[in-house]
């Protein structure tokens, strides 16, 4: 299945805000720069945008990478908390 991330065994929420402009391959460098490694097939990296109400999820499949993107509606209540 596409971008079934109960299988991951591993979970990294990068913290502070990232530009949510970047595609799968900057994602990827930024986890390179923090983990100082390739993004591995049993982990998933969150990633939060400066509103809070957007996350990016990457994760490494047998084919590719996927990324996946949630946002969420609604006003004030309709925010990540990131750390």
């Amino acid at each position: 299945m596409i971008g079934d991330i109960s299988i991951k065994t591993n979970l990294y929420i990068i913290c502070g805000y990232t530009d949510m402009r970047h595609s799968s391959d900057g994602l990827c460098a930024i986890v390179q720069d923090v983990f100082h490694a390739e993004p591995d097939s049993m982990s998933a990296y969150l990633f939060c945008g400066k509103r809070c109400n957007r996350i990016k999820i990457l994760i490494r499949e047998p084919d590719g990478m996927c990324l996946l993107y949630k946002r969420l509606d609604g006003g004030i209540q309709g925010r990540f908390r990131w750390p």
